[in-house]
C-alpha cells in the first residue's frame, strides 16, 4: 500500500527540470538580492516617520546582501570566462 501511494505521488507530481551549475544558481540568486534592494527602496520611499528608521536598517541589509553575493561571483569567476555574465 505504502509503495502504491509513492509511485501515484511521484506520478503526478510536475517533473523536475535540469539541475542549473553553481555559477546559474549565484546569478539568480544575485538577481533575486537586486529585487530584494527594490523593494527596499519603495518600502523606504513610503515609509511612515516612524517606520523610516526600519526601512534604512532594511536597505543596508538587502544592499549588504547583494555586495557579498556579487564579491563571491567575482572570486568564482575571477580566472575563469564566464559567457553570459551579468557584469
Amino acid at each position: 500500500m505504502k509503495t502504491l501511494v509513492k509511485k501515484f505521488l511521484l506520478s503526478i507530481s510536475p517533473p523536475e527540470g535540469p539541475q542549473l551549475s553553481e555559477g546559474e544558481c549565484l546569478i539568480a540568486e544575485i538577481e533575486e538580492a537586486r529585487d530584494k534592494i527594490q523593494y527596499a527602496w519603495n518600502r523606504f520611499d513610503y515609509a511612515a516617520p516612524e517606520y523610516v528608521d526600519l526601512a534604512v536598517h532594511e536597505l543596508l541589509l538587502a544592499e549588504t546582501h547583494y555586495n557579498l553575493l556579487n564579491k563571491r561571483y567575482r572570486i568564482m569567476f575571477q580566472n575563469h570566462v564566464f559567457v553570459g555574465a551579468l557584469f
